[in-house]
């Protein structure tokens, strides 16, 4: 499938996105077409500094793969409602971002109304390349009836080439720990990110 999003901070603090995307895109069969262009919204509302974490509160209405018209969600449910705390370490030259948040999904036709967590970690090295690692508990998704999860979580990790101050290259490994009832596979997915200042 593609999933193109569009990330726009209107301040230092505040930011806006919007995406879309399709599974099945190439292949046989046909496209399934995300049924709705999705938001984002991302306040962070302490910097941080050596002493304290960064702050911030969100709204993120996409999930990750295929949506499911019967349960009116995402094979992996957007994070909905989620607020999260940030903190930066120098260690031996490698700067490393821990990362840790809670969040309420929207996407609760399935009747599993839990909040869930979500944890993360990022590693530069020599500046032009970034290791990361995310585990998302999915505690709104670990029902015995669901389809989906199976009560593992959703363990993802990825590499990250910086190739110039603009644009990234991503190789990403998702769902390593095979949370999927219906695949017992781990997907592969690669990034393009483009980075740009509109205003000076």
């Amino acid at each position: 499938g593609v999933f193109t999003a569009v990330d726009i901070g209107l301040t230092n603090h505040f930011m806006l996105g919007v995406s879309y995307g399709a599974a099945n895109l190439f292949g046989e069969g046909g496209v399934d077409w995300n049924k709705r262009v999705e938001f984002m919204a991302k306040y962070k509302f302490l910097k941080g500094n050596s002493t304290l974490p960064a702050m911030a509160l969100g709204f993120d209405t996409q999930g990750v793969g295929a949506f499911d018209d019967s349960l009116n969600r995402y094979t992996v449910k957007s994070k909905g409602f989620y607020a999260v705390i940030s903190k930066r370490y120098d260690w031996w030259q490698a700067p490393t971002d821990f990362h840790a948040g809670v969040n309420y999904s929207l996407e609760t036709k399935d009747k599993n109304h839990s909040p869930s967590g979500f944890v993360g970690v990022e590693i530069l090295f020599r500046r032009d390349l970034s290791l990361a690692a995310e585990y998302d508990i999915a505690l709104n998704d670990n029902k015995s009836g669901s389809p989906y999860g199976k009560g593992r979580g959703y363990f993802n990790c990825g590499v990250r080439w910086i190739f110039s101050q603009v644009l990234n290259l991503e190789l990403d490994f998702k769902n390593l720990l095979q949370n999927r009832r219906s695949s017992k596979n781990f997907s592969r997915e690669l990034r393009i990110i483009y980075v740009d200042n509109f205003f000076d």
